[in-house]
C-alpha cells in the first residue's frame, strides 16, 4: 500500500486530497449512525436508550469542514433515554458532588457534611430539570427525548437554542 510510504509531513495534505475526492459522494448517500438499543443494569438501577442520526440533503461541502452551523442544518437526529429513579438520583448525586467539590467552601467541609449537602440538593436539582422540561418524571423514573431537525433542537418538545445554529 503506497499510502503507508507517505512522509509524515505530507499526511495532512494527502488526507485533505482524499477528503475532497471522496467525502461529498459519501455524504450524498445520507449516511446514518443508529444505536437501536443501549441498555444497562447497574447496582444503582437501569437505563434504556436509543439514538438515530442521519446526514441529509447534502449536495455540496461547506467552505470549511469545521462549520458547525452547516452540519447542524443537515443533521437529523432523535434520541431517548429512560432511567430508573434510583439511577437518575445516583447520577445526579455524583454530578452534584463534583460541583460542590469545585467550590472553595467544600475545602472546609467534612465528608459527612458534603454528603448531607448532596443529599439535600440532588432532589432540588432533579425537580429544577423537570420544571425546565429537560427531563420528564415518569412512574418508574425519568426520561428525556432529544430531536434535531432543520438546524433546530428540542428536548421533550421544547425548543432549545443552539449557539452555532444558522440564524
Amino acid at each position: 500500500n503506497n499510502s503507508l510510504l507517505v512522509p509524515s509531513e505530507e499526511v495532512p495534505a494527502k488526507m485533505m486530497e482524499f477528503i475532497e475526492a471522496n467525502l461529498l459522494t459519501q455524504l450524498k448517500a445520507e449516511p446514518e449512525i443508529n444505536i437501536t438499543k443501549l441498555k444497562a443494569t447497574l447496582p444503582e438501577g437501569s437505563f434504556n436508550a436509543y439514538a438515530n442520526t442521519k446526514l441529509v440533503g447534502i449536495d455540496a461541502l461547506p467552505g470549511t469542514l469545521e462549520d458547525a452551523a452547516y452540519w447542524v442544518t443537515h443533521l437529523l437526529a432523535d434520541a431517548q433515554i429512560t432511567a430508573d429513579k434510583a439511577l437518575a438520583q445516583s447520577m445526579a448525586s455524583g454530578y452534584m458532588m463534583g460541583q460542590l467539590m469545585a467550590t472553595p467552601q467544600a475545602q472546609n467541609m467534612t465528608a459527612e457534611e458534603l454528603q448531607a449537602a448532596v443529599e439535600q440538593q440532588t432532589p432540588m436539582m432533579l425537580s429544577t430539570f423537570a420544571q425546565q422540561g429537560l427531563i420528564k418524571e415518569t412512574e418508574k423514573g425519568y426520561e428525556t427525548k432529544l430531536t434535531l431537525k432543520d438546524g433546530e433542537a428540542s428536548v421533550n418538545g421544547t425548543p432549545i437554542p443552539l449557539p452555532f445554529a444558522p440564524q
